[in-house]
């Protein structure tokens, strides 16, 4: 696993620790929650972005569910589905606090580096997700 697959992993990780037993629009009882979904993507990417598309059927206002569907489709080289994944999870909450900013930095660079667009520095997503807190 390289370095930019351990901070996604972490990123995750924060989001449901500080997203609380409800797992920010996840439902405890029937749905695979990130650290889940992130482990069966380890074997199998197909399984588990279909894993994230059943939770997002059921949650499409899960800011959550769109950030790892943005991280799983952008590993899987599907970068316009993952900007547009990205951006729906920042829609849905804005300087997504419950990600490391050194994750979705890492993101947006994955991203932008593919399109060839400058990537926001990692001090600019930082004092973003600062102003949401």
């Amino acid at each position: 696993m390289n370095a930019l697959s351990l901070r996604l992993a972490f990123g995750i990780l924060l989001a449901v620790s500080a997203a609380g037993p409800v797992r920010a629009g996840y439902s405890a009882a029937s749905d695979p929650s990130p650290p889940q979904i992130y482990l069966v993507a380890a074997r199998n990417l197909t399984e588990a972005q279909q894993m994230v598309q059943d939770v997002l059927k059921h949650h499409p206002e899960s800011a959550v569910g769109h950030w790892v569907a943005a991280v799983l489709d952008a590993r899987a080289a599907n970068l316009l589905v993952a900007s547009q994944e990205l951006a729906r999870a920042q829609q849905l909450a804005p300087g997504l606090p419950f990600i490391s900013p050194v994750a979705v930095a890492d993101l947006q660079r994955q991203l932008a580096k593919a399109a060839g667009a400058s990537p926001p520095d990692e001090a600019h997503v930082a004092s973003a997700n600062a102003g949401t807190h």
